[in-house]
């Protein structure tokens, strides 16, 4: 509960939907909201990780919020979320960035001080989140992976900009060969 130490705080929280559930961030860790596009998926299946956002030359990890907030416990599922509905929220988490897909519209909701209410110890998302806002579950980005899965999307996000690297210097030697054979 680092972002929220009593129940004093005010400010903006954007609010979204994800299978049916009201969550929501507070807007300073917010970058930005995109619409759905088609990401880059790595070499790797990760259980947690939907693929990756190229955004201003750097690999974003999109994870599987509803993975990782157990959503669908007991659901068998078949692939991945490919789904082009709906937008992709990017977030700071801690020093990182990562992204996540929002199901429907994203919107901004003012709390005022005193309007958060802590969440039962017993809530199936207090793994996640500390605080709920009239029904919406309030996040805190940097509960949401463990210590082993933000070193690996970092490997994969390394891995990816490897791959852009070698693919450049390659189409590189290819242009430099064709003007010299001209």
């Amino acid at each position: 509960m680092s972002d929220f130490e009593d129940d004093g705080w005010s400010g903006t929280v954007v609010v979204f939907e994800l299978q049916g559930m009201k969550l929501g961030v507070k807007t300073e860790v917010v970058k930005r909201v995109l619409p759905r596009v088609a990401l880059r998926l790595g070499t790797e299946v990760v259980p947690v990780l939907e693929g990756f956002l190229e955004l201003r030359d750097e690999w974003v990890p999109v994870v599987r919020l509803d993975r990782l907030l157990r959503l669908n416990a007991g659901e068998r599922e078949v692939g991945l979320s490919l789904s082009l509905k709906g937008q992709l929220m990017v977030v700071r988490d801690g020093e990182r960035t990562l992204a996540w897909g929002c199901d429907g519209e994203v919107s901004l909701r003012k709390c005022g001080a005193g309007e958060l209410k802590v969440l039962p110890k017993d809530h199936a998302l207090n793994h996640a989140a500390g605080w709920v806002l009239d029904g919406v579950v309030i996040l805190e980005p940097e509960l949401l992976l463990l210590e082993e899965e933000r070193v690996r999307l970092k490997e994969l996000g390394a891995r990816m900009e490897e791959r852009r690297s070698e693919v450049m210097s390659v189409g590189e030697e290819g242009a430099k060969d064709g003007r010299e054979g001209a």
